[in-house]
C-alpha cells in the first residue's frame, strides 16, 4: 500500500457548496448550555461558536460534553490548537484563555444530527509560573492551574510553583495528569539538582507526589509536563515509620527499634561509604519480610528475605538506603537490631572472585549473589559438576550457574540446586550462586571428573541401527548419521525424555519436530544428513532401539493418499499425513477437519491443516479453534478449476479418535470469481462483507477511455486489495493506498484507476482483506478525468476553485497520488481538472 500523509486531513467527503457551518459564521459562545442542531447525522457536522475574554482578566474555560460525543477542539485567533486539561475521562476539558482572546471552539459529531455542550469560565492569572520571580502559588489543598510553557522552538519549559508549608510534614502534590519532570529547589539563584519522583494515583487517575519539608522553609518546584495540569498541594503528618516518605532515622552506632505490633515499619540510614549494610538481630521474623529499596518510587526491592531478618545488599556512599521491614505477628514487647557495614570481600563480584576449589564447600548465610572462581588444570576437558541436592533447597529463585571468567553477560549452564558442564583445561570459570533461602549457609560438592563419551555434546556415542545400551545419567548424547530418505526411529523407555536437537553445543539450538507414538519417538530425515539424539531423566541402566523406516504412502507430498468420498475417516495416531483430492469441476474447495488444536512448547510445533492447490505453496487454514458442539475446528475455502489438484496436510501431535476431514466443491457466488462480479456504478454505496486471501470478493465497473474511477472507504473502515483489468485480473494496476490525519490518526482506504487508455472497459476491484464486520465504501466515476492543474493566478479575496469558494489561511492541493499540485497564501484562484482531491484537508469532487 502506498502511504499519503495530510497534516490537515479531516475526512471528509462533500462537496465545496455543501459546507455546514464555518468558523467565519460561528455563534457566540454562551456559559451554559450551548446547543445546534445539524438537521441529519452526518460525518462532517461541525459546529462553530466564538468567545472573547475580557481585557483585563485571563481566564480558564471549562467545556463539559459527558462524554467523547462531541469532541471539542480550541484554536486561537491565529489558528492554533489550545492544549487543554483533560478532566474526567475526557468529558471536561479546561482551556487556558489569555485577557482579550478570542478563541474559536469547534464541536463535532460523527453519530448525531446535533451537539450540546456546557461552558463555564473563571479568573486566573496566567503570568503565574513563568518565571521563579513569578511563581504559581498554591493555596493549601487547593487546585492550582499549572500551564504548558514552551519557547519559540516548541521545547517544553519548566512552570515555576512556590510552596512554603506552615510546619514540618510531607506534601502531597496531586497532579492531574501525566508528569514528565519535577524538581525542587530552595531558592530561584539555586539550581534544580534534586528530582521528585511521581507515581500513578490509582484513586483519581492522576499522579502523585511526595516530599518532606520543613516549616517556614520555601520549596520551589519546577514542572514540565506535555499538556497544561491542575496540581494540589496537601501538607500531611505520617506517623514516623509507618511510611516511606517519613522512616526512621538509623545509623550504625546505636540498635534500631522493631515496635511490638505486627505492621509496615520503614528506616533510613545514609552510609560514608561504599559497600554492604548487613542487619544483625537475634529477633525472628516468622510470615515476615524485609527489603531494601533506594527510593520511595522503587517498583522492586534491590534485595529482600522472608521469614527473618538476615538481609545483605549494597550501598553506595551517600546514598540513602530505605528498609521495609514487614511484621506479621505481634510480639510481647519491642525488638532490637541493629545495621552494620562491611567493605566489599573476594566473591561480591564477578570482577573479584572468591576462589574456589573441589570438594565440599559452603555458601554464606545471607541471600545475595556471590562469584567463586575455579581454574581446570592443564590437560583434556573435564565435566565440572555442582551437586547441592542434600541441602533441601526450597526458593524457586535460588539459582547456580556458570560462566566463562571473560563472559559475564551468558551462563554457559544453570541449574536450581545441581548443574554439570563440560570446561577446557587450562582455563578458568566462574561460578555465581545466587542465594534466596532466606537463612542459607547450606553445603555443595564441586568435582572434576574425566568425560565418558556421551556425557557431553562435543563428544557423543555414534548409534547403531538395532538394540544401544543407555547408561544411567541425567543426560546422554548420541548421534546418527541417516543411510536414506525417511523416518528416524527411537524406541525406549517411556519415562525417558527423547528430543533431536540439530545442535546441542549451542544454547541457541532449534529442536526437531518429534511424533509421538506410545514408546516410540521418531523424526523425518534426509539421506547422508548427521542427526543428535538426546535422551535425559535416565534413572537405570537400560536400552534403546534405532531404526530406520521409509515413508508410506501419505508420509509425503510425493506419494499423497486420494480422497474421494466427501468425509475421510482419519487413523487414531499421531498424523502427519498428506491427501490429494482431484478437482471435479470448478469452484470453491471447501476444506474442513475436526482435530484437536494442540502445540509443542519446546519445537513450536503445532497441530494444522494447510492445503496446496497443484504446484503453488501451501497454505495455512485461517479459520480455526472455533466451537462446533464440543471440538475445536479447522476450516477454509480455495477457489479452484477442473482437474486440479489439492494436497491436504494434516498433522496431529498426538493420537485422536474419531477425527475427520471433509472436502467439497460448491459453485461461486456472485463476486466471488473475477468471472462473475458485482457490477458497481458511480454512487453506489458498497457493503463489503468480511473476507481474507483465500476467497476475496470481487467487484467490476465499465470505464471509457479519460475516465476516473474511485472506491473510497468510510472513515476508519479498512479494506485491502488492487485494481486490476477484466482481461487480466490477477496484475496489479494500482493497490489499496491510505490518508491518514497526522493528529487524530483517523484513517481513509482507496482503490483508484485513471482509464488512459483508448478503449473501453471492465475493471475490476478485487478486495482481499477486511477487519470482521467488513467494511463501506463509495464508488466514484468521474468521465473525462484527467491530471493536473491548467492554471493557478493570485488575486485580491478568497480562495476560489473552479468558482467554489474554498476559506482558510492556506492553500494545499494534493492530487489522488499523493503529489502536491498547488499551495500558497490567501488570495488564489486555482483552476483544476475535473477529478477527486485533497484541498486543504477535505477529498473534494469537480465535476
Amino acid at each position: 500500500m502506498r502511504k499519503i500523509l495530510l497534516s490537515t486531513f479531516l475526512m471528509l467527503v462533500c462537496l465545496l457548496a455543501g459546507a455546514q457551518t464555518t468558523p467565519e459564521t460561528a455563534l457566540d459562545l454562551v456559559m451554559g448550555e450551548n446547543t445546534y442542531d445539524f438537521g441529519s447525522a452526518g460525518s462532517n457536522n461541525v459546529a462553530y461558536f466564538k468567545y472573547t475574554a475580557p481585557a483585563g482578566n485571563d481566564q480558564l474555560l471549562t467545556i463539559t460534553t459527558g462524554g467523547y460525543d462531541p469532541s471539542i477542539r480550541v484554536t486561537d485567533d491565529k489558528g492554533n490548537t489550545v492544549s487543554a486539561v483533560m478532566l474526567d475521562n475526557g468529558s471536561k476539558n479546561v482551556f487556558p484563555v489569555n485577557k482579550a482572546q478570542t478563541v474559536t471552539v469547534a464541536a463535532s459529531t460523527y453519530s448525531k444530527s446535533s451537539v450540546t455542550f456546557t461552558a463555564a469560565v473563571e479568573q486566573t492569572d496566567l503570568s503565574a509560573g513563568l518565571s521563579c520571580d513569578q511563581p504559581v502559588v498554591p493555596a493549601e489543598g487547593k487546585q492550582a492551574f499549572v500551564q504548558l510553557i514552551r519557547d519559540d522552538s516548541y521545547n517544553t519549559l519548566p512552570t515555576y510553583i512556590q510552596y512554603v508549608p506552615q510546619e514540618d510534614g510531607v506534601v502531597e502534590i496531586l497532579f492531574s495528569g501525566y508528569v514528565n519532570s519535577l524538581k525542587v529547589k530552595n531558592s530561584c539563584d539555586a539550581e534544580f539538582n534534586e528530582s521528585v519522583s511521581t507515581q500513578n494515583d490509582a484513586t483519581t487517575g492522576g499522579y502523585k507526589a511526595k516530599y518532606t519539608v520543613e516549616g517556614g522553609k520555601t520549596y520551589i518546584f519546577g514542572v514540565t509536563a506535555y499538556s497544561p495540569l491542575f496540581a494540589t498541594f496537601t501538607l500531611t503528618h505520617p506517623q514516623e515509620g509507618s511510611s516511606c516518605d517519613m522512616p526512621f532515622a538509623a545509623d550504625f552506632k546505636s540498635a534500631a527499634k522493631l515496635p511490638e505490633k505486627a505492621g509496615k515499619y520503614w528506616y533510613q540510614l545514609v552510609p560514608d561509604a561504599s559497600g554492604f549494610v548487613v542487619i544483625k538481630t537475634d529477633a525472628a521474623l516468622p510470615g515476615g519480610t524485609v527489603k531494601a529499596f533506594n527510593t520511595c518510587s522503587d517498583y522492586s526491592p534491590k534485595a529482600s528475605v522472608t521469614g527473618s531478618m538476615k538481609l545483605r545488599t549494597p550501598v553506595t556512599a551517600t546514598v540513602p538506603l530505605l528498609i521495609c521491614i514487614e511484621k506479621t505477628e505481634a510480639t510481647s514487647a519491642d525488638e532490637e537490631f541493629t545495621f552494620a557495614f562491611e567493605e566489599a570481600k573476594a566473591g561480591d563480584t564477578f570482577a573479584d572472585p572468591a576462589e574456589v576449589k573441589a570438594g565440599e564447600n559452603t555458601v554464606p548465610e545471607y541471600n545475595g549473589e556471590y562469584f567463586y572462581k575455579v581454574t581446570i588444570p592443564e590437560g583434556d576437558s573435564k565435566m565440572l559438576t555442582i551437586d547441592a541436592t542434600k541441602a533441601g533447597i526450597a526458593s524457586q529463585n535460588t539459582q547456580v550457574s556458570i560462566y566463562s571468567a571473560d563472559n559475564r553477560y551468558t551462563a554457559l549452564k544453570y541449574g536450581q540446586n545441581s548443574l554439570a558442564c563440560e570446561v577446557n583445561g587450562g582455563q578458568s570459570y566462574i561460578i555465581k550462586w545466587k542465594l534466596d533461602e532466606g537463612t542459607n549457609g547450606f553445603k555443595y560438592t564441586l568435582a572434576l571428573n574425566d568425560i565418558a563419551a556421551g556425557d557431553v555434546p562435543s563428544n557423543p556415542i555414534e548409534a547403531k541401527a538395532g538394540d544401544n545400551d543407555l547408561a544411567a545419567g541425567t543426560v546422554k548424547y548420541y548421534t546418527w548419521t541417516a543411510t536414506k530418505d525417511g523416518w528416524l526411529s527411537i524406541d525406549t523407555d517411556p519415562t525417558i525424555g527423547v528430543t533431536f536437537p540439530s545442535d546441542p553445543t549451542s544454547q541457541y539450538t532449534s529442536y526437531n519436530e518429534v511424533q509421538k507414538n506410545g514408546t516410540v519417538s521418531r523424526i523425518e530425515v534426509r539421506k547422508d544428513t548427521k542427526y543428535y539424539i538426546v535422551f535425559s531423566n535416565i534413572s537405570d541402566n537400560t536400552t534403546f532401539t534405532l531404526s530406520e523406516d521409509d515413508y508410506k504412502q501419505g508420509e509425503s507430498i510425493d506419494n499423497p493418499i486420494e480422497i474421494t468420498d466427501e468425509t475421510t475417516q482419519l487413523p487414531k495416531e499421531a498424523l502427519r499425513t498428506w491427501y490429494v483430492y482431484n478437482v471435479k469441476k470448478a469452484g470453491k474447495l471447501n476444506v474442513k477437519s475436526d482435530i484437536t488444536y494442540e502445540t509443542d512448547p519446546k519445537t513450536y510445533a503445532s497441530s494444522t491443516v494447510k492445503v496446496q492447490i497443484n504446484e503453488g505453496g501451501l497454505s495455512d487454514i485461517t479459520k480455526y479453534g472455533g466451537q462446533e458442539g464440543s471440538e475445536t475446528y479447522y476450516e477454509g475455502t480455495f477457489p479452484v478449476k477442473e482437474g486440479d489438484k489439492a494436497y491436504i496436510f494434516v498433522k496431529t501431535l498426538s493420537a485422536q479418535e474419531g477425527r475427520t476431514l471433509t472436502i467439497s466443491v460448491t459453485d461461486y457466488a456472485q463476486g466471488e470469481s473475477s468471472s462473475n462480479p458485482i457490477p458497481l456504478k458511480d454512487k453506489d454505496k458498497v457493503e463489503i462483507p468480511e473476507v481474507d486471501r483465500q476467497l476475496p470478493v470481487w467487484y467490476s465497473v465499465e470505464l471509457n477511455p479519460g475516465d476516473s474511477v474511485t472506491l473510497v472507504s468510510d472513515l476508519n473502515s479498512y479494506f485491502d486489495g488492487f485494481v486490476s483489468s477484466a482481461k487480466d485480473p490477477e496484475t496489479h494496476l494500482d493497490d489499496v493506498r491510505y490518508i491518514q490525519d497526522k493528529e487524530t490518526y483517523e484513517t481513509t482506504y482507496m482503490l483508484l484507476y485513471n482509464n488512459e487508455t483508448t478503449e473501453s472497459g471492465k475493471y475490476l476491484f478485487c478486495i482481499t482483506g477486511t477487519y470482521a464486520g467488513g467494511a463501506k465504501a463509495t464508488v466514484y466515476i468521474t468521465k473525462n478525468f484527467a491530471t493536473g492543474i491548467t492554471g493557478v493566478k493570485t488575486q485580491d479575496g478568497a480562495f476560489s476553485i473552479n468558482g467554489s469558494t474554498v476559506t482558510g489561511s492556506n492553500l494545499s492541493i494534493y492530487d489522488m497520488a499523493g503529489r502536491k499540485v498547488a499551495a500558497g497564501k490567501a488570495g488564489q484562484t486555482v483552476t483544476l481538472d475535473k477529478g477527486l482531491y485533497i484541498v486543504n484537508g477535505k477529498k473534494v469532487i469537480i465535476r
